[in-house]
Parts: C-alpha cells; sequence; structure tokens
C-alpha cells in the first residue's frame, strides 16, 4: 500500500474542520455560506483522489470521475466568488468571465474524458496527454482566477487602515498564491515535464495549506465578522415595524419589507415618491415629531404611529427616517379600557350618589328618630305632670291661701304691730318662694331640653320626686320608706333622671291598687365605681309572659289592654314610659334592670356609673375683692315692659340698686330712646304689642351707636326658650319670672363685671 495516498484523506480532514470552525463564528451570512461552498468544493477533490488511488471496482470509476470533476473545477472560481464579497465588489464583467470558462471546462472535460485515460494501482502518473488543448483549459479555469483574486487582495491590503486588516489579506494571499502554485505544479508541470509518480502529493499540499490560512485569518483576527452595515441592513430588513429612508427633498429611497407589506408596495413602484403619495393623505407632525394616521386597506383599518427621525452630518440634512409602528391593538384596547373606565366611572357615580342618598336618608331617619325619642321623652314628662296635676294643684293652693290670707290681714288690720307686720311678710315671702320653685321645676321638668349634664345629688333627686309624689301617696295610701345611703355626687342630667324615677314611683302606685299591702321601698348604695337605686313595691307583679316586652314602646299592660275586672283597667297608659326611662339610662351609659314576682311584687333597679364632677365656676354675689365689684349707682337702665306693675316693680328694684331708671313699655318707643341717649343697660321684655323683643333686638344690633349696651332679658319661658333666644341674639343674661332682688343685683353684677360698657 502507498502512504503517500494518506496525504489527500489528511487534507481532506483540515478543509473539513476548517469550514467547520469559519461556519461556526458570527459571520456576515453572506460571507460564511460562500466560504462554505468553497470549502466543500476544496474537500471534495482530495477526497475522490484518495478513493482513485484504492482498490475499488472498475465500474465505480466513472462515477468517481464525475465527482472529481465536480470537485476540483469550481475550486478557483469558488474562491474567486468568495474575494469578491470580502472586498465588498458587486458581481462583474470579469466574475462573469470565470463562471463561463467554469462551464465550459466542466462540459469539455465530462464529455471527452480529458482526466486521465489509463488506470494502474501501483502508482500514479500513467496519464496519456491530450495536448495544449488541456493546458489551455485548465490554466484558464485554475490561472485567471487566482490572478484575479491576488489582484483584488493587493488592492485591498494598499487599502487597509490598519496592521490587522493588511495582516488578514496577506494571510489570505499567501494561501491563495501556494494553492495556486502547487496545484499548476502538480497538474500541468509535473505529469507533462517532470513525469513525476506522485504528483497529487503536491495538490493535496497546497489545498491543506490554503485552508490554514483562511483558518488562521478567520479564527485569530474574526476576519469576517459581521460588521456595522451589515448588521444595520439585517435589522432594517427584519424589522416588524415599518421603516422608511427619505432623502433631503423628502422622496423615498429606501423602504423595508414591512412598509412594502403594511401599503402593498410591489417593485420599485415606491421609489422617489413622497410621504402623503405613499399614505394617500397628508400627516400632521408633532413637534416631538410624531404623527398619528388610520390608514384603510381592504375591509380593514389600521391605526399608525409615525417617529420622524432626521438623519445630519455635520451641518447638511441627508434626510429623514421614517419608523412606522401599527399600533391597532394598542389603539383598540385603549379604547376598550377607556369605554370601560368610562363605565366603571358612571356606576361609582351613582353608587356614590346612591350611597349619598341612603346617607342623607340614614341622617334624616337617625334625626326623626332623635326628634321621637325627645318627643317620646316629652310626652311621659306631660303624662307624669297630669299625673301629678292634683298634687301640684294642692300645693299651689295651699300656698297661694298663705299669701291670700295675709295680704287680706294686712290691708284691713289697722292696728298691725311691727312683729306682725314682719312675721306676715316673712310668711308671703316664704310661700312666693315656694311657688316659684314648683312652677321652675315643673317647667324644667316638663319642657323640650337637651341632655343637660351637671353635678347632682340623686339622694336630693329622690327626695324631690318623692315630695312631688306625696298628694299621690296620700290619696292611694301608701307606705313610703326610703334608705338613702351615703352616695356622692355625680354628673347626670337631673331633670331626666328625675323623670326616670317619677315614672317608677307612679307605677309603683298604680300597681298597687287594690292590694292589700301597699308599701313603696326606696334604697340607694354605693356599690364600687356604680350608684345603685332599687325601687320596691308589693304591687300585683309582672307576669313572665310580660316581663321580657315591658321595655318594648307601646307595650301597655294598663287601661284597655289590661285583663278584664282588674285593677289596671282603671288606669291610662301609653306604654312608652319604661321604653323612655331605658333610653334615658342608656344615655347615661348606666342600666335599668327588672325583676317581679307575680302576687308578690316588683323590683326596678337604676345603675349608674360614678363620674368625677366638674369644678363649675360659680358667680359670687361677694367677690373677695370688694373694690372690683362694678358701681351701680348713677348707672342708667332702660326697662322695656309693657306689664305696668311688673314695670313699676322692676324700676323700684333698680332704683334700691341704685340705677335712673327709664321705662317703655313698647319696643319701637325704647328703640327711639335709646338713640337719643344710650343707657348702661337694657331689660327687655320679649312678649309686647307693635314691636316685641325679638324684632327690638335686631334693629338694636344695627344702630351706628357709640357701644352696644348689654340687655337682660326677663321673661316668664322655660329655660330651653330662653336659651335659645340668648345665643341667636347676643343677650348678656336671663331673668326668668318670678326672681328675687338677689337674683337681679347678681346678674346685673356679673354682666358689668364680664363687659363694663364705655360712656
Amino acid at each position: 500500500m502507498n502512504f503517500y495516498a494518506l496525504l489527500p484523506l489528511f487534507a481532506f480532514v483540515v478543509n473539513v474542520s476548517a469550514g467547520v470552525l469559519i461556519a461556526a463564528q458570527a459571520h456576515h451570512r453572506e460571507l460564511r455560506r460562500q466560504y462554505i461552498y468553497f470549502a466543500v468544493s476544496l474537500s471534495l477533490w482530495p477526497l475522490t483522489e484518495f478513493f482513485f488511488w484504492s482498490p475499488l471496482p472498475e465500474k465505480w470509476l466513472d462515477a468517481l470521475f464525475i465527482l472529481n470533476t465536480f470537485g476540483y473545477m469550481p475550486v478557483c472560481y469558488l474562491m474567486l466568488r468568495f474575494v469578491y464579497i470580502i472586498c465588498n465588489r458587486a458581481a462583474d464583467l470579469w466574475l462573469r468571465l470565470s463562471e463561463l470558462l467554469l462551464l465550459v471546462h466542466m462540459v469539455l472535460g465530462i464529455t471527452t474524458r480529458l482526466i486521465f485515460t489509463g488506470y494502474e494501482p501501483e502508482y500514479w502518473g500513467n496519464f496519456q496527454i491530450p495536448g495544449p488543448l488541456y493546458e489551455i483549459m485548465v490554466c484558464s479555469v485554475i490561472v485567471y482566477p487566482v490572478c484575479l483574486s491576488l489582484y483584488l487582495l493587493a488592492m485591498e491590503w494598499k487599502k487597509a487602515d490598519t496592521m490587522r486588516e493588511r495582516k488578514q489579506y496577506s494571510l489570505i494571499f499567501i494561501g491563495v498564491f501556494a494553492s495556486a502554485t502547487f496545484g499548476v505544479i502538480a497538474n500541468i508541470l509535473i505529469p507533462a515535464a517532470l513525469q513525476l509518480k506522485n504528483p497529487i502529493q503536491l495538490a493535496a499540499w497546497g489545498t491543506i495549506f490554503i485552508s490554514l490560512c483562511m483558518c488562521v485569518a478567520v479564527y485569530k483576527y474574526r476576519f469576517l465578522a459581521v460588521s456595522v452595515d451589515d448588521m444595520a441592513q439585517e435589522l432594517f430588513e427584519g424589522s416588524r415595524d415599518g421603516v422608511i429612508l427619505l432623502d433631503s427633498k423628502g422622496r423615498a429611497i429606501q423602504v423595508n419589507s414591512a412598509s412594502k407589506s403594511l401599503f402593498s408596495l410591489a417593485g420599485k413602484d415606491w421609489l422617489g415618491k413622497t410621504l402623503p403619495e405613499l399614505m394617500g393623505q397628508e400627516l400632521e407632525w408633532s413637534a416631538e415629531g410624531t404623527a398619528e394616521l388610520t390608514f384603510c386597506q381592504d375591509i380593514s383599518a389600521y391605526h399608525l404611529l409615525l417617529t420622524r427621525v432626521a438623519r445630519i452630518s455635520g451641518n447638511t440634512l441627508l434626510g429623514h427616517v421614517i419608523i412606522i409602528r401599527d399600533v391597532t391593538a394598542e389603539t383598540e384596547a385603549r379604547e376598550v379600557l377607556r369605554t370601560a373606565n368610562d363605565v366603571l366611572e358612571n356606576r361609582v357615580r351613582e353608587r356614590t350618589e346612591e350611597l349619598e342618598k341612603v346617607n342623607a336618608n340614614l341622617l334624616e331617619e337617625m334625626e326623626q328618630r332623635k326628634r321621637a325619642e325627645e318627643a317620646l321623652i316629652v310626652s311621659e314628662r306631660l303624662a307624669a305632670v297630669g299625673t301629678l296635676a292634683g298634687g301640684i294643684a294642692h300645693e299651689f293652693n295651699n300656698m297661694n291661701a298663705i299669701v291670700l290670707g295675709y295680704t287680706q290681714l294686712l290691708l284691713g288690720d289697722d292696728e298691725i304691730t311691727k312683729t306682725e307686720y314682719s312675721a306676715w311678710i316673712e310668711s308671703i315671702h316664704n310661700a312666693s318662694k315656694r311657688m316659684k320653685n314648683v312652677t321652675r321645676n315643673m317647667l324644667s321638668f316638663a319642657g323640650k331640653q337637651e341632655q343637660n349634664i351637671l353635678p347632682s345629688s340623686l339622694n336630693l333627686i329622690i327626695k324631690e320626686v318623692v315630695n312631688l309624689t306625696s298628694h299621690e301617696v296620700q290619696r292611694e295610701g301608701v307606705v313610703v320608706e326610703t334608705e338613702l345611703g351615703d352616695i356622692p355626687n355625680s354628673m347626670m342630667d337631673p331633670g331626666q333622671i328625675t323623670q326616670v324615677l317619677l315614672n317608677l314611683f307612679i307605677n309603683a302606685i298604680h300597681a298597687m291598687k287594690d292590694r292589700p299591702e301597699k308599701r313603696l321601698r326606696v334604697v340607694s348604695e354605693l356599690d364600687g365605681d356604680k350608684i345603685r337605686v332599687r325601687i320596691n313595691d308589693t304591687g300585683w307583679g309582672i307576669s313572665r309572659e310580660n316581663l321580657s316586652k315591658i321595655f318594648t314602646p307601646f307595650f301597655s299592660t294598663k287601661g284597655e289592654h289590661a285583663a278584664p275586672k282588674t285593677a289596671d283597667r282603671k288606669v291610662k297608659g301609653t306604654g312608652l314610659g319604661l321604653s323612655v326611662c331605658r333610653t334615658i339610662m342608656d344615655k347615661h351609659k348606666g342600666s335599668l334592670l327588672v325583676e317581679s314576682t307575680e302576687r308578690v311584687g316588683t323590683t326596678f333597679t337604676l345603675e349608674l356609673p360614678i363620674l368625677e364632677v366638674r369644678k363649675e365656676e360659680v358667680f359670687t354675689n361677694q367677690p373677695e375683692n370688694a373694690s372690683a365689684q362694678p358701681q351701680l349707682k348713677g348707672k342708667r337702665a332702660l326697662v322695656v315692659e309693657d306689664e305696668e306693675m311688673m314695670q313699676k316693680m322692676l324700676t323700684s328694684i333698680l332704683g334700691v340698686l341704685g340705677f335712673d331708671c327709664v321705662t317703655s313699655d313698647d319696643g319701637m318707643e325704647a328703640l327711639e330712646s335709646v338713640r337719643e341717649t344710650v343707657p348702661d343697660i337694657i331689660f327687655l321684655d320679649m312678649k309686647m304689642p307693635k314691636m316685641d323683643g325679638s324684632e327690638f333686638l335686631r334693629h338694636l344690633r344695627k344702630e351706628p351707636l357709640p357701644f352696644q349696651p348689654p340687655v337682660i332679658i326677663v321673661t316668664g319661658w322655660d329655660n330651653e326658650e330662653g336659651e335659645s333666644i340668648s345665643e341667636e341674639l347676643d343677650v348678656s343674661a336671663i331673668l326668668y319670672k318670678p326672681f328675687l332682688i338677689s337674683e337681679i343685683s347678681a346678674t346685673v353684677m356679673k354682666v358689668f363685671s364680664r363687659a363694663q360698657p364705655s360712656a
């Protein structure tokens, strides 16, 4: 076996390895593809030469001959195409001439079997040379492409800017020259002149040499790496967005595939056209260089977003790059989102309006409930007052009898001793004070009031309730027992607590009608941080069936709701008393409990938290610093009162206090008096003819006076109405009829101490 024949196999391995290594690099796609063609052809020739030497059957030689022809003949032509691409040259006449020569050579070579006609397995070189025609054809196919390649490489080497590029071109130049030299010697000179028996070795060394040179140039210097221009071109064509290049006059010079597809541009129809011509409409560009366009094609509508970027070299405008983005899906999604947002906003607005209405209705219901509760409390107060009317009338008659009796004695007896005079006057005075207290307490109790939390003694409230019900207790023959413990004062509304106790007292008295034993026991005691009051009666009791219902509004076991022929049938009831009592206790953070046994009696238990008593500012008639007391002598007071007797009495009292008084029985007349001389203080009755007190005050506050005098209202109204007028009309103080001289003096002192008017 001729071991020199293994050299073509080695050349084949080297060529394949170089081709694979170059193909694995990140090269320009066309350059990489062209080198692979060259490497395949370069590898095919030594492989077929190896098989020609091998002892193959004769019938295989024709096939190998054709394979060999297609292997070595295109090598130089493919190498030339590769060099053309390296040198950035387009196909020209010289390349086409090489193609023609290759085609002629391949046709003649296959049809006339010009390569060889003899074959001996021991050695190579037994050729029958056809003469000059063969040499001319081989030279034309090999020498011409090689010379043109060397020329192109030399020109590129000369133009190269860096040493790296020159090394690249030098390596390829050496590889092309050496491999061509080996090929010419092996295929032309040796068979014709030297008559060597193994010319295939030289040719194999030539393919090895050029492959190694190419591999070093590519692998070490990355000669075939992708250039920026190539990448830009790939990005330009591969972009999913449309891209149009415009020259300085706004005419299209380049359009990518996406733009052609979008606007249905064929061939070169787009070349030289402006954007409005391509798109069929004018564009309005924003300051940021964007424009929106709705483009219709067939039955579809596209929403496009165009971005314009200027291409500038130095100070020269080369043109613009137009980037076209299809935002149809985004626009539709944005429209759907906007519609959904509008729907959501409408729903939120409607829901908000509904909630506002519900809230307003709820507030109105709460206000109505509050008013209803207040009305219930007032109605129950009035019902209790009605129940106690007999006792109140009895009390008033007793006190009125004292006043009438002693006044008759004073008017009819001329021989009254000083001692008797003083005693009788003292009795009249005491009786009047008792009537004043009863009247004020009943007005305060029966009136409509907001919760008025004051430091109060629960034991005193119990005593007052016992006094108020004394007439009813005596009439029904009830024995009242009180056991009042040592309990501290606490913050509470005395009027409302009085109402609760009074209601429970009256219910207990009614429950003991027709009972053999009538005993009402009241116990107050301190239990930790609570005050507990137990009210126990020996009445008929409450059934288990009704015990859970007694605090329900309008539930009653009295009157028409009572069982026939029972004592409760004779008693009227609204069914609101205990419900109101429970509401009042809840407002005080307390509780109202009940225990009852039929035909034995009932016990109601009140529990109230002990709240620390706040220190209230109390006005004293005689302050520690007497010099700070306002001097009243010489002060001018205007008394506006249409009741003659009340006017005279009030004038007399003020005269005793040191005032110079001016009177008026009408608001209009009083207003004229104020305009003439501004008084230091005004005492004003609210109910008068022509102009009442309220209207007088409104006119007074609008008068351009040197100063606004303080006004004290003198009224017989209850506290709530008086305080309402005081807040509305800027009143300094209120005197409730009937009043004592000490009360008038204290009120006047307090008003002048708070704000002394300047003359």
